[in-house]
């Protein structure tokens, strides 16, 4: 999963930083993804926040279009 939706859910229920926004998806991941995809999405999510302070806020960050 990409960082970008991955915060686009989060801010849909509430979260505020990049960190809330992964652990929701974490927690959430059985129902977000077939289980033959779920640890490689969750792969891709982690290695593109890897240099995102978890404390960073969700409007804060950039993506590019």
């Amino acid at each position: 999963m990409k960082l970008k939706e991955a915060c686009e859910l989060g801010k849909e229920i509430g979260c505020r930083t990049v960190g809330e926004a992964i652990l929701n998806v974490e927690h959430s991941a059985t129902s977000l993804f077939k289980w033959s995809e779920m640890a490689e999405e969750l792969r891709e999510l982690v290695e593109e926040a890897k240099d995102i302070d978890d404390n960073c806020l969700i409007e804060d960050l950039k993506f590019n279009e």
